[in-house]
């Protein structure tokens, strides 16, 4: 199920931040790296707003660390600049490129 910006309820319970429900929804086979209108995925969706135990739930559960969102920047690059360094070290830890560059000429 998506709504009008193809956003899945996994989104959703991403930017709560909301860990058992991530559980439950990735448990009945929700698509972990689902992509909605932006290319934005739910670990870039919990790297944005700072849920270090979301991020890591994904993480485990096999989300891809350094899968770029439609504008071409990545989770690491989010986390970087909102500030959120508990995520910003468990994406380098999960393999996160941490000289991947952008459209925007930026690295993290």
């Amino acid at each position: 199920a998506r709504n009008n910006e193809a956003r899945t309820p996994l989104h959703i319970a991403a930017k709560k931040g909301d860990v058992d429900l991530g559980k439950a929804l990735l448990d009945h086979c929700a698509e972990i790296d689902a992509q909605d209108a932006n290319g934005t995925t739910a670990l870039a969706e919990v790297c944005h707003h700072g849920h270090a135990a979301f991020a890591r739930m994904l993480l485990v559960a096999g989300a891809k660390a350094g899968q770029p969102v439609r504008s071409g920047h990545t989770s690491l690059h989010s986390a970087c600049a909102q500030g959120h360094k508990a995520v910003v070290h468990l994406l380098l830890s999960s393999g996160a490129d941490p000289n991947g560059w952008y459209i925007g000429d930026l690295s993290p």
